[in-house]
C-alpha cells in the first residue's frame, strides 16, 4: 500500500484516540505516508506517531460552529492533495462527505469509521442520526465499531444513498471495523492458576487485602457507559449484604459526570465501597487485582476496557449493548442495560460461585487470542482503501 492518507478528527478522547493512533500506525508500517488534522485538543492525544507524520490544526468541534465553513473549505482543498481521507467520527465524516466537490470525481477515496451510536434526548439522536446519514451517502465506505451500528447506519443512510444511485453514485460499502486488542494476546495468562497469580501479585502493588471482595469498572465518566446504573446494582448488593462488609467497587476514568455520580453514590448510601479512582496510568494492575470486571455501558463498540480485561483473564459482567457480545464472544456473562436489580443479581451470583469465576477466567484466556491486532487492521485498511471489502 502506497497512497497518501489523511485522518481527520473532531475533539475526541479514549477508544477513538486509540483507534486513530492505531490506523495511523498501519498505514505508516505498510509505505503509505500519513497525515492527520484534527482540533489542537486532540492532535495533543495522539501520542506516539511515527515521526514522519505531518499535522495540522482542523477545527471540528463537537457541536455546529461557525468554524465548520473554513474546515470545509480546507478538506475541500484535501480531495486533490491526499489518495484517501479517512475521517473518524460522525462530526469528521459529515464534514469531509460535504466538503467533497461534486461533479466529476474526485481522486481521493472517502472513507469514514464511527465510533459511536447517538445516545441522549430525541434532538441529540436526531443530529446524529442525520450526520451519520450524510457520511452513509457521500462516502465511499463506512466502517463501524458494532454490528448493530453497521445495520443502523443503512437504515439511517438507505433514502440518502437510493438518491446518491440515481445520480450515478456506487452503492457504499458497510463493514464492521477492525479494533486492535490494546496488547498481544501472549500477554494474556497462560492458565486459571496464573491468573490468580497476577491477582495476588496485584493486589500486592496496590496495597490491597488479599481477600477483599473488588468489582472493576473502567470507563469515561460520560452518559453512555452506564455509570448511575452501576451505582444503583452498588445499592442493591449493600442492602442484601451478598458482599460482606469490607467490598469495594473501583471506578477508573475520569469524564463530566464525576461530580453528579459522586454525589448518587452518597445518596445511596455506598460512598465508601464505590471508589472513583479518576485518569490512572496503572489500569492493567487494577484490572489484574479484580474479582470481576463489569462494563454496564448504555452503549458500548468495541470497547478496550472491555479487551484489557478478557486478556487480564478477569471474570467479567457486560451489557448487551452495542458490541459487547461481539467483543466478548462469549467470555462472560451478559446482562440487560439499565437494570440495576439484574446487575446486581448477577454480581452476587458470580461471588457465591469461584468455580464459575475460574471458568470464566479460561473462556478469557480462549478469547484473548481471537482478538483483532495491527496486522489484521492494516489488512482492513489496505483493501476498503483500495475499493475492496475486508
Amino acid at each position: 500500500m502506497n497512497k497518501r492518507v489523511l485522518f481527520v478528527a473532531a475533539v475526541a478522547s479514549g477508544g477513538v484516540v486509540d483507534q486513530v493512533i492505531a490506523a495511523v500506525r498501519a498505514v505508516s508500517e505498510a509505505g503509505s505516508r500519513a497525515a492527520v488534522w484534527a482540533p489542537q485538543s486532540t492532535l495533543d492525544k495522539l501520542a506516539g506517531l511515527p515521526a514522519d507524520v505531518d499535522t495540522r490544526v482542523l477545527d471540528i468541534g463537537e457541536r455546529p460552529a461557525l468554524s465548520d465553513r473554513r474546515a470545509r473549505e480546507s478538506l475541500r482543498t484535501a480531495f486533490e492533495s491526499f489518495d484517501v481521507i479517512h475521517a473518524h467520527g460522525a462530526r469528521a465524516g459529515a464534514l469531509s462527505a460535504l466538503a467533497r466537490p461534486r461533479g466529476a470525481r474526485p481522486r481521493a477515496r472517502l472513507v469514514v469509521t464511527l465510533h459511536n451510536r447517538p445516545v441522549g434526548g430525541r434532538t441529540v439522536r436526531a443530529i446524529g442520526a442525520a450526520l451519520i446519514g450524510v457520511c452513509a451517502a457521500r462516502c465511499d465506505a463506512v466502517l463501524c465499531v458494532s454490528p448493530d451500528l453497521v445495520r443502523s447506519v443503512r437504515l439511517w443512510g438507505a433514502g440518502r444513498i437510493a438518491l446518491a444511485t440515481l445520480r450515478g453514485r456506487r452503492d457504499p460499502i458497510f463493514d464492521l471495523a477492525v479494533v486492535c486488542a490494546p496488547s498481544d494476546h501472549t500477554a494474556a495468562p497462560a492458565s486459571v492458576h496464573d491468573a490468580e497469580r497476577r491477582r495476588d501479585a496485584a493486589r500486592y502493588i496496590l496495597g490491597m487485602p488479599f481477600s477483599r471482595p473488588t468489582i472493576v469498572t473502567v470507563a469515561r465518566l460520560a452518559p453512555q457507559k452506564g455509570l448511575a446504573v452501576a451505582i444503583e446494582a452498588a445499592a442493591h448488593l449493600r442492602a442484601a449484604g451478598c458482599l460482606g462488609e469490607t467490598w469495594q467497587w473501583l471506578i477508573v476514568g475520569d469524564g463530566p459526570l464525576l461530580d453528579d455520580l459522586q454525589a448518587r453514590a452518597t445518596v445511596a448510601g455506598v460512598g465508601e465501597q464505590v471508589q472513583f479512582l479518576g485518569r490512572r496510568m496503572d489500569v492493567p494492575t487494577i484490572i489484574h487485582a479484580a474479582d470481576l470486571v463489569v462494563v454496564p455501558s448504555v452503549w458500548e463498540g468495541q470497547s478496550i476496557a472491555l479487551m484489557e480485561a478478557i486478556q487480564a483473564a478477569a471474570p467479567i459482567i457486560a451489557t448487551k449493548a452495542g458490541g459487547n457480545a461481539y467483543t466478548l464472544g462469549g467470555a462472560g456473562r451478559l446482562v440487560v442495560p439499565g437494570d440495576p436489580a439484574a446487575l446486581a443479581d448477577m454480581i452476587a451470583a458470580l461471588w457465591r460461585s469461584p468455580e464459575t469465576r475460574r471458568e470464566l477466567r479460561a473462556r478469557a484466556i480462549a478469547r484473548s487470542r481471537g482478538l483483532a491486532g495491527p496486522a489484521d487492521l492494516a489488512r482492513q485498511l489496505a483493501s476498503v482503501y483500495s475499493g475492496g471489502k475486508n
